[in-house]
């Protein structure tokens, strides 16, 4: 697949990690770092360390098949029928329901 490029930020009195979002060039990533320094700092924050740290997605994950004609059309496979019932959480009467072929 490729890389990303997360930018990261530490604050020591607490020990926490925190990311500020992922690009995919290193320029992008650049960018977010110094608008999340200074979007952090108009809100009174403080980051005792900042970093960008590059992260390899080969096998990560993986784009899932494209489905079959046949299971596409099965999933707008809906008729529209006369209820029976009436579901308690709704005040008006309710007619009309979608049940599957």
């Amino acid at each position: 697949m490729g890389t990303i490029f997360e930018v990261r930020g530490e604050r020591h009195s607490v020990s926490k990690v925190i990311s500020y979002g992922a690009r995919r060039t290193r320029l992008e990533a650049e960018e977010l770092l110094k608008e999340s320094r200074a979007q952090v700092v108009a809100a009174g924050g403080k980051v005792d360390r900042w970093w960008i740290e590059v992260v390899d997605t080969t096998g990560l994950f993986e784009i899932p098949p494209r489905p079959d004609s046949r299971t596409r059309l099965q999933l707008f496979r809906w008729r529209a029928v006369q209820c029976s019932h009436r579901p308690r959480a709704l005040s008006m009467p309710v007619t009309t329901c979608f049940v599957k072929r």
